[in-house]
C-alpha cells in the first residue's frame, strides 16, 4: 500500500476528522489485521464512523482492542456532542 495521505496522531486521540485512508494508516500501525482494514476501506469507514462504532460492532471485527477503543472513545465524545 502507498501512502498518499500524512497525518499526526492528535494529542487527544480524536480522530473523528481522519479520512478512511487516514484511518486506515493508524490502523495498520497499531498491527490490526489486513482482512478489517480491507472490509473497512470497502465500506468508507472514516474517522466520524469509527468514532460512531459500538462496542459489539468493534468486537465482530475482533477489534474490542484497548488502543482501538481509547481512539474511538476520545473520538466519540467529539461526535456525539455535535449531534
Amino acid at each position: 500500500m502507498t501512502r498518499t495521505d500524512s497525518f499526526a496522531i492528535p494529542v487527544d486521540g480524536n480522530v473523528s476528522q481522519f479520512s478512511v485512508q487516514q484511518l486506515r494508516q493508524l490502523l495498520q500501525q497499531l498491527k490490526i489485521p489486513e482482512s478489517a482494514l480491507t472490509e473497512w476501506s470497502a465500506r468508507n469507514v472514516d474517522g466520524r464512523t469509527f468514532a460512531q462504532m459500538t462496542d459489539s460492532q468493534l468486537a465482530a471485527y475482533q477489534l474490542d482492542l484497548p488502543l482501538v477503543l481509547y481512539f474511538r472513545d476520545r473520538s466519540r465524545l467529539h461526535v456525539l456532542t455535535k449531534l
